[in-house]
């Protein structure tokens, strides 16, 4: 079956793509990317990978000449017209054709390429033996703006991966300046000691990866205490497990580093658990128009909190009401009596205003929820719990 790619907005077969031997991605690693993963032809929280994109694009005045919706709606198109089921999906956006200079402001247009690709998923064999890793003498710098972002310059990565071919295993876990767990060679860390979920903080220097996030609100599901912080290699060689994550892989357990075992050697109870709760969260955010209508309670995209119709009932009340204020793209997570509100783009310049946040805590107050937090661009941002003051009963 022919390959085919979105490039600069027109669909074209995979072997007409072309790319200038000029633009700034192919000379100086210029531009930004995200790697998805679809199942059953949905992905995954397309809506927060994209929103990390354009947080990215940010990052590096980078300016996408498309809008999220678009870029959704452009990621839907390839895959169809590819015939991709359980896919791997990649958006890359370099800043486009210059003159050969570090100087990016004479690039006219930046270049936009979408790629569908068929995913062959580990072997679960894989996911029980689990992976070896090394401590790589590469280095993170936690003090760079683009630690955080998924720029097209990975050679740190790629040469601590190679440092770990050398060395006959698998993966590396690399440090940041300061010596402190930071990442994988391609996805993020977690320690389990006891029933404590420890991951490097973001201050660590580490990209906040959508499965890493996803992790972050099944935990408590599950009794597991999550805590963000720094951590010491000590540490990570005194855990009782330790696994990897990525959009691709999902929860991959880590085994073994520098030769010496994580636990026993073998995945831990808590990853596996994990992982298993993990794939049911895919299965419920992936589900199709039919499914839901016959389950109405696979809507809700859970934190921590069990699924329920009228959780369900809740979240589509409040994400009405926040689109009836003009809010075009937002999702709201449950947890308890607390809304979670995911935004980006433009929307989030509304939130600047301390009249319309607090427009927005009473009208979802006035639907069952107490204490209301914002996320930008997927991230978190700070809490309005501040305007409820005065407004608890």
């Amino acid at each position: 079956m022919e390959e085919f790619v979105w490039l600069n907005g027109s669909i074209i077969p995979g072997k007409d793509a072309c790319v200038s031997i000029i633009d700034r991605g192919f000379l100086y690693g210029d531009g930004i990317f995200e790697t998805m993963r679809s199942y059953g032809g949905r992905i995954f929280r397309l809506d927060e990978h994209l929103g990390r994109l354009f947080y990215s694009a940010d990052t590096i005045e980078l300016l996408i000449p498309y809008s999220l919706d678009q870029l959704g709606e452009a990621v839907c198109k390839t895959i169809e017209i590819n015939g991709v089921f359980d896919g791997y999906l990649r958006i890359t956006v370099s800043r486009g054709e210059g003159r050969p200079s570090l100087d990016p402001t004479d690039c006219e247009a930046p270049t936009v390429v979408i790629l569908a690709k068929d995913f062959i998923p580990y072997h679960s064999d894989r996911y029980k033996t689990g992976l070896k890793a090394i401590v790589s003498s590469v280095r993170r710098n936690e003090f760079s703006p683009i630690s955080r972002i998924k720029s097209m310059n990975y050679l740190p990565s790629i040469l601590a991966k190679l440092e770990a071919k050398a060395r006959k295993v698998e993966e590396a876990v690399i440090l940041n300046t300061c010596s402190h767990v930071a990442c994988a060679t391609v996805g993020n860390i977690f320690l389990v000691k006891g029933a404590l979920l420890l991951s490097p903080s973001l201050d660590s220097g580490i990209l906040p990866g959508i499965t890493r996030r996803a992790i972050l609100e099944l935990a408590p599901s599950l009794g597991v205490e999550v805590v963000e912080r720094l951590i010491s290699t000590s540490e990570l060689m005194a855990s009782d497990e330790a696994f990897l994550t990525n959009s691709l892989m999902e929860l991959m357990p880590l085994v073994e580093v520098d030769g010496r075992l994580i636990g026993d050697g073998r995945p831990g109870s808590i990853t596996v658990s994990l992982h298993r709760a993990y794939q049911e969260l895919v299965r419920i955010e992936t589900a199709k128009a039919s499914e839901v209508k016959q389950n109405p309670d696979l809507m809700i995209p859970s934190y921590g909190d069990k699924i329920t119709a009228k959780k369900v009932q809740m979240v589509g009340r409040g994400e009405r009401l926040l689109k009836g204020l003009g809010i075009k793209q937002v999702r709201i997570r449950h947890h308890g009596d607390m809304a979670r509100i995911e935004v980006w783009g433009e929307d989030l310049k509304k939130f600047g205003s301390s009249d319309f946040r607090g427009k927005v805590v009473t009208r979802l107050k006035e639907i069952g929820y107490r204490y209301v937090t914002l996320d930008m661009e997927g991230y978190r941002a700070g809490s309005m719990n501040e305007a409820l003051k005065g407004r608890e009963t």
